[in-house]
């Protein structure tokens, strides 16, 4: 006879599962927790309440109240866990900018000046800085280009701060002091200084008073010139064009060449001191702007500074991620055709590329793209293949296994790190790069959070065909596993409704990775989104987004939408993409002050948007967006009037359904398009010969918005609420003769001719 489950029985696999392989341990609780019969006291909620509250087993399970009391208390902390969590949230594509230029680094870094509402983006290939115009993200253009040619070979960096853009210039060769370019958000040149060898890195300190320049110092190819890396401050306190050398103080590592470093800070091309091997890649700065800590990729580690008293206080070495721990695992070949993600005797160098410091709970912390680079130079290369070493075989018995290239023997290792004891043989194994983001206590340097496997783990579920693929091949599945995998690179945090929260950009499979840092020592997933096509060639426009470098997180305060964005520069697809951050807003309500009065207060989500329709007695409107602030309100500075009107609703919900109401004749200029007064429309055109055009209009007060552009004839004209993309109401003006319409006319007139003169000869 079948036996018949128990409804709770579908709960207790839900709790095996989970407690396998569920993170979220307060979900597995919960569910444990209702699972639970008195009759399994194996579970490992119970032992866990046991521990916490020290209540003996027997007694627990015989106790019902103490069972329910645990179960209140779970359940409590569950929904207190959900409802602190912040503001669900979604990425999309809200618009983007394409340089049509592939595979050479046409868009970079990106910095936002909110005061014009344009993006500044490097543009290697042309040697610019390209400034792109986001008032209508839905619709970027370039507005203009800053050439940076008289001032050095390279723009490497750019950053923007109260209408002031800095920028990195590296000069030729890139082993000579580089420069550094003050602009206003005009392109307007301010003034300039030199700084250090390969300026690679620039930001400004949060209160506006000095701009910090990494300068990373490489070596040139041959390695016979290795200048020192240095951090450059600039204090511009007394005004951006008064700024002169003498308002540049050079921070180096001389200090440190006498040795006693940490031993996991690498210290390795041949011949170079400390001062010359360190490497300064990226900068984070503290909220009190009193406090830079530098990322120095090559060697492992971070350096502390005080900016005011410019000095390096220390050198941060990062350890080594075991990957032989379980969640540390990775895919290490690209000749095995399959998605592995497992665990091997090797230590992952962090190395991390960008790095941002938050503020939580009063402690700064850092948040680091563990990208890992190697040195490979013609006069130095620390590079070399697994399957090219000689393993000791009393710590590697299985050598010839794990040198297999379907396992670790295609894996790029460093020849710099595991021979311990100076003979032929390597008793550790070293990779580049943690394939993670890690969280990082800016006080003392600890680590508190690494991703783990996390970021293969995510791929692996939601692009398996692309996994580890290469971001210049969309034919690449498993390409990138021997060398770094996805390549976490880029991050940026910003906060939203008062919660921290961190973008990773994946340099080579692509997309961003999204996490929720209000607990920084245990960061939850939010959501992922990859703008690439993987279908068409990667070389193609319709391939999207490739490789991204910068991130740039817009705040709502900030955006020209008063929603916030995320701003990606492509270095190999060339492209510029706005990622528009959706959040969950309640339903906003809306009242009027009394009459004579000022005031229309809008109460909805901290943080969100909403759009107020104001009808006037007299039948006028307008359109007005308001921000939420923290007290769940904002409030619209206006006289109340007699028989005023108000209606609130989501971004775009207010717009009636637009349409055509009058178009010029042919060979005229004059769309004019009927709306809702102070709502957004877009007219989409399609021509004669198939091509189309998107235009976008304002409408007046009197319910109507009027497009100057010349009206062709076989026009078609279509409208949708701007940015909805719901075009409809298609009008079309007269049609052309074309050449057989033309003879059929010259035949017919010539048929009515030949009747009419017969008619008149009968």
């Amino acid at each position: 006879m079948t036996k018949r489950r128990h409804p709770r029985d579908a709960v207790w696999a839900i709790h095996f599962y989970l407690s396998r392989f569920c993170r979220a341990r307060l979900s597995y609780c919960f569910f444990a927790a209702i699972a639970m019969p008195a009759s399994r006291p194996d579970c490992l909620f119970c032992d866990l309440c046991l521990v916490r509250f020290s209540v003996p087993t027997t007694l627990y399970w015989e106790r019902s109240f103490m069972k329910r009391s645990c179960l209140a208390f779970v359940v409590c902390l569950f929904f207190a866990t959900v409802l602190s969590a912040g503001v669900p949230i979604t990425l999309s594509v809200k618009g983007s900018y394409a340089t049509g230029i592939f595979d050479d680094s046409a868009a970079e870094i990106v910095a936002f000046d909110p005061s014009s509402d344009r993006l500044f983006v490097v543009n290697g290939s042309s040697g610019a800085v390209d400034v792109l115009d986001i008032s209508d993200p839905a619709y970027m253009t370039r507005a203009f280009s800053i050439s940076i040619a008289a001032y050095g070979a390279q723009a490497n960096s750019v950053a923007v701060h109260n209408g002031v853009v800095a920028v990195a210039v590296a000069a030729d060769p890139k082993t000579d002091p580089g420069t550094l370019v003050l602009f206003d958000n005009n392109g307007g040149f301010l003034s300039s200084v030199t700084v250090g060898a390969l300026p690679d890195m620039v930001t400004f300190t949060p209160d506006g008073t000095k701009v910090l320049v990494a300068n990373e110092g490489e070596p040139n190819d041959e390695v016979t010139i290795d200048p020192e890396g240095t951090v450059s401050i600039v204090d511009i306190s007394g005004g951006v064009a008064a700024v002169t050398q003498a308002n540049v103080t050079s921070v180096g590592f001389t200090a440190f060449n006498g040795g006693g470093l940490d031993p996991s800070i690498r210290i390795f091309v041949p011949g170079a001191t400390v001062a010359q091997d360190l490497e300064p890649e990226y900068i984070a700065v503290s909220a009190d702007s009193g406090t830079a800590w530098v990322t120095l990729q090559e060697n492992n580690a971070v350096a502390v500074i005080d900016i005011n008293a410019g000095t390096v206080t220390s050198l941060i070495g990062l350890g080594f991620k075991d990957h032989s721990l379980a969640g540390n695992g990775f895919d290490a070949s690209n000749r095995d055709d399959a998605i592995n993600i497992t665990t091997y005797p090797v230590f992952g160098m962090y190395q991390p590329d960008a790095v941002v410091a938050f503020e939580s709970g009063g402690q700064t912390y850092l948040f680091t793209a563990n990208e890992g680079d190697a040195r490979d130079y013609d006069g130095y290369s620390e590079e070399d293949r697994l399957h090219d070493l000689t393993l000791d075989p009393a710590v590697f018995p299985n050598a010839a296994t794990l040198q297999d290239d379907a396992v670790l023997g295609r894996l790029n290792i460093t020849t710099t790190l595991g021979n311990t004891d100076a003979d032929p043989e390597y008793e550790e194994i070293y990779a580049y790069g943690a394939r993670s983001f890690s969280v990082w206590n800016g006080g003392t340097g600890a680590l508190v959070y690494d991703s783990g496997d996390d970021l293969e783990v995510l791929i692996a579920d939601r692009l398996p065909a692309q996994f580890n693929s290469n971001n210049d091949d969309n034919d690449s599945f498993d390409a990138r596993s021997d060398d770094k995998g996805p390549e976490p690179e880029g991050v940026a945090v910003g906060q939203i409704a008062g919660v921290n929260y961190g973008f990773v950009g994946l340099e080579r499979v692509g997309g961003i990775a999204m996490y929720d840092l209000s607990v920084p020592t245990a960061p939850s997933f939010i959501t992922y989104i990859n703008n690439r096509n993987f279908t068409v060639d990667a070389e193609t426009a319709a391939a999207g987004d490739l490789g991204p470098e910068g991130l740039q997180f817009i705040a709502a305060a900030d955006s020209p939408t008063l929603i916030p964005m995320l701003a990606v520069g492509n270095e190999v697809s060339g492209t510029t993409t706005l990622y528009e951050i959706g959040l969950d807003c309640a339903t906003p309500t809306v009242a009027l002050a009394p009459v004579g009065d000022n005031g229309i207060t809008v109460t909805g989500s901290y943080d969100c948007a909403y759009d107020v329709l104001i009808t006037l007695g007299n039948g006028a409107s307008q359109l007005q967006r308001v921000l939420i602030g923290p007290g769940g309100t904002a409030v619209i500075d206006i006289t109340i009037t007699e028989g005023m009107q108000a209606e609130v609703g989501e971004p775009g919900t207010l717009c009636a359904e637009g349409g055509i109401s009058n178009i010029a004749p042919l060979g005229q200029s004059g769309i004019t398009v009927r709306g809702t007064a102070g709502c957004e429309y877009d007219v989409r055109i399609t021509r004669a010969d198939g091509s189309t055009s998107i235009e976008r209009v304002s409408i007046g007060d009197d319910g109507t918005g009027t497009i100057n552009v010349i009206v062709g004839p076989d026009e078609v004209y279509e409208v949708s609420v701007a940015g909805a993309g719901a075009f409809g109401g298609a009008v079309q003006t007269v049609p052309t003769m074309g050449e057989w319409s033309f003879f059929l006319m010259i035949v017919l007139t010539a048929c009515g001719a030949l009747v009419l003169r017969r008619r008149q000869h009968a």
